[in-house]
């Protein structure tokens, strides 16, 4: 590579030749937006670009021999991670992508690829977070499952059902002899009151 004098501005043939590439290979970096900083009235400024050029090129990349240029380098801020799967599509994010015409429906930009990665992430926090409560809630006992409720309210209405069958064989010998209405209504109620407190109590237990 050719050293070039500080401060000096430099053709793109010239700057070519200092950085031991093509041309071409200058144009293109150029074009792709990897020297726009270097760029002064048409010349180039070869200490930025040579700052640019190392950081916008993937060194991973090994150079083309005749062009000197990386077959898949690219500017720097257009180099994005894959995003991960969204947990659910939120907003009809698939369906503004479809009508968007291109793969991903950014036009080319990468705008709505960061618009429904950032979408999909929220709404994975929101599910976490929503999870995490329901947890702490059945911890705390605030959430029962839902068969533990039927099963307890089944066990609950036999045993009230038993109770109240077994009641006329139990107080009909008390009352078979009593004329006085009033006497067999309050062993009626007095039977009745008491097969409500064992219930309660068995509930509470």
């Amino acid at each position: 590579m050719a050293t070039a004098a500080a401060g000096d501005l430099l053709s793109q043939r010239a700057y070519a030749r200092h950085r031991g590439v093509s041309h071409t290979a200058v144009q293109k970096a150029i074009r792709d937006g990897r020297l726009s900083k270097a760029i002064v009235k048409g010349k180039i400024d070869p200490t930025i670009a040579d700052e640019e050029w190392e950081l916008n090129t993937d060194p991973s990349t090994s150079s083309n021999s005749v062009t000197g240029d990386p077959g898949n380098a690219v500017p720097a801020k257009r180099r994005r991670g894959k995003a991960p799967p969204m947990p659910m599509d939120l907003d009809g994010a698939k369906g503004r992508s479809a009508k968007g015409g291109g793969g991903n429906g950014d036009g080319g930009n990468g705008e709505a690829h960061d618009t429904s990665y950032s979408t999909a992430r929220t709404a994975r926090e929101v599910y976490n977070a929503q999870l995490a409560k329901l947890k702490l809630d059945e911890q705390l006992g605030i959430l029962v499952k839902a068969d533990d409720v039927r099963v307890a309210a089944y066990n609950e209405a036999k045993r009230a059902r038993d109770q109240l069958v077994a009641m006329p064989a139990r107080v009909a010998p008390m009352i078979a002899a009593i004329t006085d209405a009033s006497e067999v209504l309050r062993i009626l109620e007095d039977e009745i009151e008491a097969i409500c407190r064992e219930l309660s109590g068995a509930k509470r237990g």
